[in-house]
């Protein structure tokens, strides 16, 4: 993946939307699958082309016995607070350790797909009959 791919990502940049730039460069470490020099190239234009700048860092007690997933869910949060290039490279070096080396499944189980499938036919059913009376009514 690169950077270019994320719309949003140009877009936020283009508009000079820092807030949204900001939410969307966090959720792009997962996009990204951690890729730094993606990450890097995606802040220079940031930098280069609208307000974007990262803050000056600012220590946030983290407890360290906390999981990975929790260590990374508190930094991100602490990002809103303090959107710093070390609290980035925190949030990276978390991702590799723990998120890097985890495999992703998306295959969904067929019993959830025989139900969602019944789920579709009574909402469609259900828009139908809807549809039908509300035409009805109108005439």
């Amino acid at each position: 993946m690169k950077y270019t791919d994320n719309i949003h990502l140009i877009n936020y940049i283009e508009s000079d939307n820092i807030f949204r730039f900001k939410e969307e460069l966090l959720n792009s470490i997962f996009f990204l699958k951690g890729n730094r020099e993606e990450l890097d190239k995606v802040i220079e234009l940031a930098v280069r082309k609208s307000s974007f700048r990262f803050d000056i860092h600012q220590e946030i007690d983290l407890n360290q016995n906390l999981s990975f997933e929790d260590k990374y869910a508190q930094e991100t949060l602490n990002m809103k607070e303090n959107f710093s290039k070390e609290r980035l490279n925190y949030l990276l070096e978390i991702y590799d350790t723990y998120y890097s080396k985890k495999e992703y499944s998306y295959d969904i189980p067929e019993s959830t797909k025989k139900s969602s499938n019944v789920v579709v036919a009574v909402v469609v059913v259900g828009i139908a009959v809807a549809s039908l009376v509300l035409y009805k009514i109108l005439n």
